[in-house]
């Protein structure tokens, strides 16, 4: 006995077919996230190229519209160390950082050149006379810079300039008003022109005098100036010739 004819049916299998579509899929996505990373990068390759060109060229005096890549950020704000400079270009902040070097190269420069002499009394020698006048004579105590320098016992300026100019001295004469002047010394045609510049006077008691008359000023004085301390009227003065009570100088005011 023949058993009835069975007809066989073929299954396909869905897991496979299934997998194959997300497999595409991943690839797929893969090419268009490829894609869309080498499209950045060539921008971001253009832009750092523009950047190079902008930065080589360095003539900030022509007005250039702002790269791509700094458009917003020089609009907005400019992220500097920690701080954030609102509406700030990146250009004004490199001319800021140009000029605080250079104020700090300048105020270098000008601390180096300022110059200033301070005398005090030549104990070695003994005082000078004048006529009725006695000067000191004077050895030099402290200097800096080359403006400021000695000869033939006065101060000679080397620079037009305005200058702080100071002396002090201390009296031991006993009754009399002491004092002295600062003048300066011209060379003209004519000769020499004297003009005082500064003047001390004190009163003195009659016994154990110790009293010190101090003058300053500011004066403006040209090259080849000459200034002298001179304790007029006062001939064989009594005077101390220690450094810390008497001396005389001038300091270059810039």
């Amino acid at each position: 006995m023949k058993s009835p004819n069975r007809t066989e049916h073929k299954t396909e299998p869905h897991g496979g077919l299934a997998g194959q579509y997300v497999l595409l899929a991943i690839s797929l996505a893969a090419l268009a996230i490829s894609a869309v990373l080498l499209q950045q990068a060539s921008s971001l390759q253009e832009e750092f190229r523009q950047l190079g060109q902008y930065l080589r060229k360095g003539n900030s005096s022509v007005t250039r519209p702002p790269l791509p890549a700094f458009k917003e950020l020089a609009e907005h704000h400019l992220l500097t160390g920690n701080s954030y400079l609102p509406n700030t270009s990146l250009q004004a902040l490199l001319r800021g950082r140009r000029g605080h070097r250079r104020s700090r190269r300048d105020t270098k420069n000008c601390t180096s050149q300022q110059s200033f002499i301070q005398l005090v009394p030549a104990k070695s020698l003994p005082l000078l006379q004048q006529g009725d006048s006695t000067v000191i004579p004077w050895a030099v105590a402290l200097r800096q810079g080359h403006v400021l320098e000695v000869r033939n016992n006065r101060l000679v300026i080397g620079e037009d300039s305005y200058y702080l100019v100071f002396g002090q001295v201390l009296y031991q004469e006993n009754g009399l008003p002491m004092g002295h002047l600062i003048q300066r010394r011209k060379r003209v045609v004519a000769g020499i022109d004297l003009k005082i510049l500064l003047r001390c006077i004190k009163n003195m008691p009659e016994l154990n005098s110790n009293n010190s008359c101090y003058t300053a000023g500011v004066v403006k004085l040209e090259q080849g100036d000459e200034l002298e301390l001179v304790i007029a009227d006062r001939p064989q003065a009594q005077v101390s010739l220690d450094g810390d009570s008497t001396f005389f100088g001038a300091i270059q005011l810039l």
